[in-house]
């Protein structure tokens, strides 16, 4: 997942373009890394856009896996903009995918995940866009997030360099010499 590090999140909302080719796509609050720097295990709460399957799941990421809260099936439109809205009040967890009229799940957690993270976006089989992001921190004002607003310097110059390398090295096109 990536997560964005400008506010601890317990409101979130965008708007996400979910491609034909994606297989998942989803939103991510109170989301902290766990483990090592390239291992990709997280915590936190997601609501998950699954379009093969029709489905959308609201989920609790822990340490020991992922554990289904709610679902509902879906009709999902593919290369089209989706409004989603993912909300944790202590162990209450509400999401709300789409418009008129929109998917609302909603989930009770006996055993909450009651202390800070991240918003994050998570996206699997194809890129992921997002606009219009507000960040709701808990006790603060709304964070909206410009995607249109360039990340500084030494940021994308971080990015780029990781972005090829991950490139290189999914081309399965090159040699390994000792």
């Amino acid at each position: 997942p990536s997560f964005i590090d400008l506010a601890t999140g317990e409101r979130v909302e965008a708007e996400l373009f979910v491609r034909t080719a994606t297989e998942l796509a989803a939103v991510t609050i109170r989301g902290l890394v766990e483990g090592e720097k390239l291992d990709e295990r997280f915590t936190g709460y997601e609501v998950m856009i699954v379009p093969p399957l029709k489905t959308i799941e609201l989920r609790k990421a822990t340490e020991k896996g992922s554990e289904v809260l709610a679902s509902v099936k879906a009709q999902l439109k593919p290369d089209a903009w989706v409004r989603v809205r993912l909300e944790a009040t202590g162990g209450r967890i509400e999401a709300v995918v789409g418009d008129g009229p929109p998917a609302r799940l909603s989930g009770l957690d006996p055993s909450p995940l009651a202390r800070a993270g991240h918003v994050g976006l998570r996206t699997w089989g194809a890129s992921l866009e997002a606009r219009d992001i507000t960040v709701h921190p808990a006790g603060g004002a709304a964070v909206r997030i410009d995607p249109d607003r360039p990340p500084p310097a030494g940021e994308a110059a971080a990015r780029a360099a990781r972005d090829l390398c991950l490139l290189i090295l999914n081309l399965n096109e090159f040699i390994y010499v000792d």
